[in-house]
């Protein structure tokens, strides 16, 4: 017999305050999907560019082409204050979703070519810079203070799952049909993302407060990385990550074909 008050844990409960938010998970569902279509789209269009040239200076142009995200945050978070975060979201996902059917395209006709994978690779960047951005704003305006450390982890488990099974994935759909494939399925998932953001709620532009001018909001960040030691080592523990760590996922397209004498399969393992 189980005591009258003891508690009844259930699956909802087990993932955490967060997740017993219905918009939440309609959230997190978009995120997930869109995470795992961009990681697959990541490894099928570094494995195009090393094909077409054979260079590990590429690959490393590549990565570097992520640049916009970090000069480009700061703003972003200042729109997305200021816009509705799910009309920023949802435009991002369309600009996203275009630039996925024109790598595929031009995977399927053949007439890629470097700069073609360079460009592409910018805007992607660009663009998920501000819907990185938005959807910060959209996970704490649905849940609240007291659940954003929940719904922080949810979302950080989300991106691992993605970060470990999309490049498996692209490395089997590559081989198969080609890096078409991959791009093929990174747009049906950046669509159904979509979909799953579509069933959030219409959040207020404008936050709560004085309005202030989009100049001070934009200062308003470094000012605080100024005044603050705690969060200047998270930010120095962030960029080591980005630098010394995120990069292998791309190096192992090297070592896959240079070492192991292999193709698109390496990734499986």
């Amino acid at each position: 017999m189980t005591e009258p008050n003891a508690p009844v844990f259930t699956r909802r409960s087990l993932l955490g305050s967060a997740w017993r938010t219905r918009e939440f998970r309609w959230f997190w569902l978009g995120q997930a999907l869109r995470l795992g279509g961009a990681w697959m789209q990541i490894v099928a269009m570094s494995w195009m560019a090393y094909r077409l040239t054979p260079s590990a200076f590429v690959l490393s142009l590549i990565q570097f082409l992520s640049l916009p995200v970090g000069l480009v945050s700061l703003a972003g978070g200042v729109i997305s204050d200021r816009l509705r975060p799910r009309k920023l979201v949802l435009g991002t996902q369309v600009v996203l979703v275009v630039q996925a059917l024109v790598l595929a395209w031009l995977a399927w006709t053949g007439v890629v070519r470097l700069w073609h994978i360079i460009l592409m690779t910018f805007v992607a960047s660009a663009a998920n810079a501000f819907e990185q951005l938005a959807r910060y704003v959209i996970s704490f305006r649905l849940v609240g203070q007291e659940s954003l450390s929940n719904a922080i982890g949810l979302c950080t488990l989300a991106g691992g799952v993605a970060r470990s099974v999309s490049p498996a994935s692209a490395g089997t759909l590559t081989r198969w049909q080609g890096e078409t494939g991959s791009f093929m399925v990174n747009r049906a998932a950046y669509l159904l993302a979509g979909l799953a953001f579509t069933a959030l709620p219409l959040l207020k532009a404008q936050p709560a407060g004085q309005p202030t001018s989009f100049q001070a909001d934009l200062l308003d960040a470094p000012r605080h990385l100024w005044h603050s030691k705690t969060a200047r080592g998270l930010l120095l523990l962030l960029v080591a990550s980005c630098l010394l760590a995120q990069p292998y996922v791309i190096l192992v397209l090297v070592w896959a074909r240079d070492v192991m004498q292999t193709d698109a399969r390496a990734m499986v393992c």
